[in-house]
């Protein structure tokens, strides 16, 4: 680390930091925090790098010199990897960061669409490959009803969608 800059609160070091999230959002969160560890040091460092960079996700884009957007960013990555994560990130921010830090994503990207997958029970969205799924993962949501919230019923509604158009689209005679 000798002549890096390190800038702002070290990430967490471990998943069992993330007390306030269940134990797949947590392995997935501290795995994006060792990419961005590995890259940049600390979140400060790849927001500065990258929220102005083509393709970032909004929850983050913006201009790093303008400070209330650098904030707002640091905001939304701390809600989601920070030391008092609370939620798991958006799939797109999961995607970037692979993107962003990655070496060898390939092989990531299945792991992390698992822990993704365990933690909310349904897809990541607009993804359609491998996912590795760890052991003990719950099933995915079988009826709306069991869904916590109105923006999960609407992924598990569209996923079923989805599956049905693929069926019929499959099935039906050329």
């Amino acid at each position: 680390m000798r002549g890096q800059l390190r800038r702002g609160r070290p990430l967490p070091a471990a998943a069992s930091d993330y007390y306030h999230l269940d134990s797949y959002a947590a392995e997935l969160a501290f795995q994006l925090v060792k990419l961005i560890n590995a890259r940049c040091l600390t979140s400060s460092n790849f927001l500065r790098k990258h929220m102005a960079g083509p393709g970032a996700p909004a929850c983050i884009a913006g201009d790093p010199g303008d400070h209330r957007a650098f904030v707002d960013a640091k905001r939304s990555m701390s809600k989601c990897i920070g030391w008092t994560a609370r939620e798991i990130p958006d799939w797109d921010l999961v995607f970037f960061i692979l993107a962003m830090c990655g070496s060898g994503a390939d092989y990531h990207i299945p792991r992390l669409a698992g822990l993704w997958r365990a933690s909310q029970r349904y897809g990541p969205p607009d993804y359609d490959g491998e996912v590795l799924l760890p052991d003990g993962a719950p099933a995915p949501y079988s009826d709306i009803n069991e869904a916590p919230s109105d923006k999960v019923r609407v992924q598990v509604l569209l996923t079923r969608l989805c599956a049905e158009r693929e069926h019929r689209d499959f099935t039906r005679p050329a």
